[in-house]
């Protein structure tokens, strides 16, 4: 028994650039003869470009009605102009028995035989399984390094809040008898806790946000260096209430103008104490701790 065989046409890259193509797609119904041309020469890609068939041992040619019949969409007429068409250009011509044959065959149809086909595909397929073990396996790595990563992220920020919040809560908890001694050294002897103190209240007002406290304190505790505490809380909490509710992309950079103007300026304390509504005695009997 024979061995199965599978047949494909090839087309060059430049086929719709030929001159004899090129013809039947200036004509009226050009697609149409160019598609029943290239289905022509498919239906006989067995058949050694022969448009006939065997009837026993009969050789019956390909008729209109024929080619009609098996292309199905393609009227009588559209196949017969094509035809003459295919005949005048050389792409198809008869050969004894008035049987149309596809020129240059040879050059267009390829096969191969069924098992060669069969190890083809499975020789594709086993390309494929790998190729997509290989993605499946990258991606997993791939993902796996990115949970290691970011385990590895939320633990230092973990870690560096922790460390933020035991300083600032050991900051707080300052012995202040040891903070009363020495009052005549400076006015704020430890001018840390006092800042620390002041950025508390702002951060406990929800003025400021926690990933902001670190950087508010370092401002609030140059500020203290040249200026009354009692003036900082108040101008802070003053200039962060008119902004609590604008959408300011840096608020940080606004914060530092504004109370540097503010406190050079030296406006009304005791206005934006009444609008806050802070008791300023008690406040300054509150900071002397500090002093």
């Amino acid at each position: 028994m024979a061995d199965k065989r599978y047949y494909w046409i090839k087309l060059k890259t430049d086929f719709f650039s030929l001159d004899e193509i090129d013809f039947l797609l200036s004509q009226k119904n050009g697609c149409e003869y160019v598609v029943l041309y290239q289905m022509l020469c498919l239906n006989t890609a067995n058949n050694r470009g022969k448009l006939m068939t065997m009837v026993g041992e009969m050789i019956v040619p390909f008729n209109i009605e024929k080619i009609v019949r098996d292309t199905k969409y393609f009227d009588f007429d559209t196949v017969a102009v094509a035809l003459e068409l295919f005949k005048k250009l050389g792409l198809v011509y008869e050969s004894k028995n008035d049987i149309l044959e596809i020129a240059n065959y040879e050059e267009m149809v390829g096969s191969e035989a069924a098992n060669a086909n069969a190890q083809r595909q499975k020789r594709y397929r086993e390309r494929k399984k790998k190729l997509a073990d290989n993605v499946t396996e990258d991606v997993t790595n791939s993902n796996a390094n990115n949970v290691t990563e970011k385990s590895l992220e939320i633990t230092k920020s973990q870690e560096s809040r922790v460390k933020s919040l035991d300083i600032r809560d050991k900051s707080l908890d300052i012995d202040k008898t040891d903070l009363k001694k020495d009052k005549t050294i400076k006015r704020y002897n430890d001018k840390t806790a006092c800042a620390n103190f002041i950025t508390k209240r702002l951060f406990d007002d929800s003025l400021i946000k926690e990933d902001e406290f670190d950087e508010f304190d370092k401002m609030i505790c140059d500020y203290i260096d040249d200026y009354d505490a009692v003036d900082v809380l108040v101008k802070s909490k003053y200039i962060l209430h008119k902004i609590i509710d604008k959408n300011i992309n840096n608020r940080r950079a606004y914060f530092y103008k504004a109370m540097s103007t503010n406190l050079k300026e030296n406006y009304n304390i005791e206005k934006q104490a009444d609008e806050l509504d802070v008791d300023l005695d008690e406040l300054n009997e509150t900071l002397k701790q500090f002093e």
